[in-house]
Parts: C-alpha cells; structure tokens; sequence
C-alpha cells in the first residue's frame, strides 16, 4: 500500500485519560474492502467521550500522516495521538501496542481489532470484532462500558 514513510511509534499528541488502539481492516470496514463505511458509528462513540484518543495499530499507519488524519472528521483528528511501530518482522499486535502504551505512559487501554492472531491469547486488552463486516453495535456496548469502568469485561452480558 505505503512504504514506512510515516511516522510510526511517534507521538503525534499527548494522549488523553483514555487510549484506543484502532485496527482498520475488519473494524472501519469489511477485511476486503477500504470503504470506511463503519467509521461513523466509531465517531459517534467518541463525541460522547472525549476522555478518549485514538493511536493507529493498523498496518494502515505506514500510510503518510496525512492521509491518515484525512480519514477522519474535522472534530476526532485532533485525538488522533500516534501510530504504533512494527516493533519486528513478525511482531505482535499486543507487543506493539505495549510497548507504545508504555512509552506514553498510558495505562487505561483498549486495542480494537478484527484479528485475534495478532495478539497473545491471554491479554485482556483487545476487543475483536465479531461481525465480518465490521464494527457494530456489540463492540460499541463493551467500549462504552470500559469508558465508563475500565473493564472490557466484567459486569457485561453479551
């Protein structure tokens, strides 16, 4: 798609009290397809909590930065916080993710993806998509109840 021309593993921005960490394919849109469709109810989340930013920890970040800041509205670019590294050739999405969180002092943390190989069976910080199609409102559930508890988890019902 891109070469590594961006600025991968950078802080953009400081983050705020809260961090998602965004895949793109099968979370904004469906895993064959670049269409965004999706990216509205993301939004829309996010106006209600503007605790919350944005790093990308998509294979999308080695796009340049301004595509990447272009894909979204006026109002939620300006929590976009960074972009993840690919911290090895066949690195982890939760290593990345990690490693970046700590770097930046983040402690309260969501990585919201479609793809449960990426990360270790055992983290508790990831969210995977479970419509092939991509981010819905069961995802939009569990992220609501993390921004108000913490939790992904507990205390929910699926």
């Amino acid at each position: 798609m891109y070469p590594s021309a961006n600025e991968a593993g950078q802080l953009w921005r400081l983050p705020r009290e809260k961090v998602i960490f965004l895949g793109f394919d099968g979370v904004l849109h469906e895993l064959t397809s670049a269409s965004f469709e999706r990216l509205p109810l993301l939004e829309g989340f996010l106006r209600l909590h503007p605790q919350i930013s944005l790093v990308i920890a998509s294979d999308w970040r080695r796009a340049p930065r301004a595509i990447l800041e272009e894909l979204f509205s006026e109002d939620i670019r300006s929590r976009l916080a960074g972009c993840t590294a690919q911290e090895g050739l066949f690195s982890l999405r939760s290593t990345e993710v990690q490693l970046w969180a700590h770097r930046n002092r983040v402690v309260d943390f969501v990585s919201l993806d479609a793809q449960p190989d990426r990360f270790r069976r055992e983290w508790r910080h990831q969210l995977i998509t479970q419509s092939p199609s991509g981010l819905s409102l069961y995802e939009i559930r569990r992220l609501q109840h993390w921004a108000e508890t913490s939790t992904l988890y507990g205390g929910l019902s699926a």
